[in-house]
């Protein structure tokens, strides 16, 4: 992924969710979806959503004007199927450049 640009609209990111042998899971019947991001020890919670109705374990994040000021993240996106099953995905990083004076 290409670096973002504090204050970028639309950029999308976006994860398969996998059991532990590779298969997808079917998280269509999730009650909770966020993206996790953390940077420099600061965890902020953003709502995410289906990619498209999560049968394929995709889930995503649409950036807002707001999302992310400058800086390194760590992020992981994490679902709930119900009261027992509590999905985290990998955790990837990505860096936000300021806007250019």
């Amino acid at each position: 992924m290409s670096n973002i640009k504090a204050g970028d609209v639309g950029v999308v990111l976006e994860r398969t969710l996998k059991k532990q042998d590779g298969t997808v899971w079917n998280i269509s019947t999730a009650t909770l979806k966020k993206l996790k991001v953390t940077k420099a020890g600061t965890t902020t919670t953003l709502d995410a959503e289906f990619s498209s109705d999560g049968s394929n374990g995709k889930i995503k994040y649409t950036t807002t004007a707001l999302s992310f000021t400058a800086g390194h993240y760590q992020a992981r996106f994490y679902v709930e199927l119900g009261a027992s099953v509590k999905i985290h995905s990998d955790p990837f990083h990505f860096h936000v450049d300021a806007i250019p004076s």
